[in-house]
């Protein structure tokens, strides 16, 4: 069942970041290189709050750019 679930998350998250990669927008994709550099800070900080709080900004950022709420309303499940 485990084996199953991850498979399933990441089988959707790769479709997701397909999609956002052809259809990001400029701004959308500025956002996530902040967010990228916010979490190489807080890694140098070491600050593992803010480590979490980036890494889920920044694949929530790439699941609205795919620009599809049911699958990324599933991979939430």
């Amino acid at each position: 069942d485990v084996h199953d679930l991850f498979w399933a998350q990441a089988t959707m998250a790769g479709e997701l970041a397909s999609r956002a990669a052809k259809s990001i927008t400029a701004r959308e994709l500025d956002h996530l290189a902040s967010v990228v550099d916010a979490h190489a800070h807080a890694a140098e900080s070491g600050s593992d709050d803010a480590l979490v709080t980036y890494g889920h900004e920044f694949h929530r950022s790439v699941n609205l750019a795919a620009n599809s709420r049911r699958l990324t309303m599933l991979l939430a499940t």
